[in-house]
């Protein structure tokens, strides 16, 4: 392209002071505006010149769009944060403007995207939680001016040949001390990284960016994304419901830390994610602190700066960070977390020989050390185990039945015994009370065929309880139909009724199951495993309920329970979780008797 010398602002009914830059290339193209590399000839140095199309810059809303971006991003100083030096007006409600742009630091590297796919990131899921760890924190810088952003995805988040992270394209946030822009008819931000509320068209605060920015994390460990779909409603659909493979299921490279903090920042409600970017930081370095690995911003910028031969010494360092932590661990008696830190590392090379030697070390000084406990406990594992998978594959075809409570058998413990679902009839309201018209002819037929069965409601209205089957007679429009179930995971549809026919049949399968949830009320805060994943702390349970996951169609699933701490006998015991409800426990750990133990071996 040939140097040309632009003035921008020459129209005098700006009335700015005239600045010149050089257009050296075109480097992109957006879906409103075209992004150039320039020369700022009055300062000496290279910016990015994003110009709104010409045909755009007399639409109203694309003016205040553009305008918006400028005064947003100006607020922002954050080294993490594409900076915003220069916009081309106040002008921006003038029909007569020819040129609208924003003038910012020229990014001289890739997308996120391109970065992520051209080192395959997902196999060192460390290296993503760290790039998420740093823009986490440029997020939280942004949040705490009360700018939301509402279009976390890795094509916003730039990797400088230098290394360091930029968050950029902040055209549809969102800030509290500025009027709202609405584009009537236009779903803002990128629905594959939205969050339900946004979708379901609720307000949406920063636990809308802390949604988003998780499901980036999920595809950098996972190299999957967490919602895609051939029709866009289906991944709307899909999102809403919260339906994703667990990320492990993908990966067993991703450690129990880091999988936890993707279920919870893509919780499908706000509440129950973190509560602000920086404690979602915090969660990501604890998760890596815990195998070994703590985070720092100039080893992160040195690694990105020269991947091809950083990232392998990385993947490197993270073994021998992993083994380290099992040895220290296994020392301290930290029997859930040894296991966990054993996965990864397996997970990496599962013939590697000091891993081998490790595992089969660790299983004799385990013998060695408890002696009868351990033979005992190593045979109820075993047992657990195959009651967990028989139990998996019986009630993966149970369906939701429920069956009589003289046949649940219920351990000991404390526990909240389910609800007893017997089906009642079918009760209809009348459909005078749905419809005000006098008339008939424009009344229409909806036949309602839900399986299993379950509680029924039109815009709010209970219809029918218990139902498998249902007859409405609805004038055409759009309504709201739900379908609650005890152990189902609640379903929600869009309606429309038409005119064309005079009887509609909808369909619904109920097949997501609610979680379960446990908590742990023990005087000693020990460490807890769920079918051989470390789930946390006891205290920690007790804060915060442990969301137990259950096949779906399944009302109640058995799991394998241990419960660990150093110097304490370790519990192991198999326990009944039910769909929606909160398993309390109540324990007591007995101390080990320190004369039968035996010293771990310092080798």
């Amino acid at each position: 392209m040939e140097d040309k010398l632009v003035d921008f602002r020459g129209n005098p009914k700006i009335g700015h002071k005239m600045l010149k830059y050089r257009i050296l290339a075109e480097i992109g193209q957006g879906g409103m505006s075209v992004v150039y590399k320039a020369r700022d000839e009055r300062l000496g140095r290279n910016v990015a010149l994003k110009v709104l199309h010409t045909f755009l810059a007399k639409n109203a809303d694309c003016r205040a769009r553009l305008s918006r971006e400028a005064k947003i991003a100006a607020q922002l100083q954050h080294p993490n944060i594409l900076q915003v030096f220069d916009y081309s007006g106040e002008d921006e409600n003038s029909e007569n403007t020819e040129e609208l742009f924003i003038v910012t630091e020229l990014v001289d590297g890739i997308t996120l995207k391109e970065f992520a796919s051209n080192y395959s990131l997902y196999k060192t899921p460390e290296l993503g939680a760290l790039i998420v760890w740093e823009i986490s924190l440029a997020l939280q810088h942004a949040h705490s001016l009360g700018v939301i952003h509402r279009d976390i995805k890795p094509e916003n988040i730039m990797v400088r040949k230098d290394g360091i992270l930029k968050l950029m394209d902040f055209g549809i946030a969102q800030v509290k001390n500025l009027n709202s822009l609405t584009i009537t008819g236009t779903l803002l931000g990128s629905p594959a990284h939205m969050a339900p509320e946004s979708i379901e068209g609720k307000p949406a605060d920063h636990r809308a960016d802390i949604f988003s920015l998780s499901t980036v994390l999920y595809w950098l460990l996972t190299g999957k994304m967490p919602f895609s779909s051939e029709s866009p409603h289906a991944l709307l659909k899909a999102i809403v419901d919260g339906r994703f493979q667990p990320p492990q299921q993908i990966s067993s490279k991703i450690s129990n830390g880091l999988n936890q903090v993707i279920l919870r920042g893509m919780s499908c409600i706000p509440e129950q994610r973190f509560a602000s970017a920086q404690e979602m930081a915090t969660a990501i370095a604890n998760a890596l602190t815990e195998i070994g690995i703590k985070p720092d911003p100039h080893e992160l910028k040195s690694l990105l700066a020269n991947p091809k031969t950083q990232i392998p010494i990385f993947a490197s360092q993270v073994k021998k960070a992993c083994l380290s932590e099992i040895i220290k661990r296994k020392n301290n008696g930290e029997t859930a977390k040894v296991m966990s830190l054993l996965d990864r590392v397996i997970a990496e090379d599962p013939e590697d020989p000091q891993v081998l030697e490790l595992l089969a070390g660790y299983e004799q000084k385990k013998m060695s050390r408890l002696g009868a406990i351990g033979l005992a406990t190593i045979f109820v594992t075993v047992f657990l185990s195959l009651i967990v998978l028989l139990t998996q594959w019986f009630e993966n075809h149970y369906s939701f039945q429920a069956p009589p409570k003289d046949q649940i058998d219920f351990p000991e413990l404390p526990t909240i015994a389910p609800k007893i679902f017997t089906p009642k009839p079918a009760v209809t309201q009348p459909i005078s009370e749905l419809n005000q018209t006098n008339t008939q002819d424009e009344i229409k037929t909806i036949i309602v065929i839900i399986d299993p069965y379950a509680d029924f409601y039109v815009d709010g209205k209970l219809i029918a309880e218990n139902t498998s089957k249902s007859k409405l007679s609805l004038k055409p429009g759009t309504y709201t139909f739900l379908f609650k179930h005890q152990f189902a995971a609640t379903e929600e549809r869009s309606i429309q009724v038409n005119t064309k026919n005079k009887q509609q049949h909808l369909f619904v399968s109920l097949v997501k199951t609610k979680p379960a949830a446990l908590t742990i009320i023990s005087e000693v805060d020990a460490d807890v495993a769920v079918n051989g994943v470390y789930k946390g702390t006891t205290s920690a349970s007790s804060a915060r309920p442990i969301l137990i996951a259950l096949p779906d169609k399944t009302y109640a699933f058995n799991s394998g329970i241990i419960i660990s701490k150093p110097g304490y006998e370790t519990l192991v015991f198999n326990t009944r979780f039910i769909a929606g409800q909160i398993k309390s426990l109540r324990i007591k750990l007995e101390p080990v008797d320190k004369k039968n133990v035996l010293k771990p071996n310092s080798n």
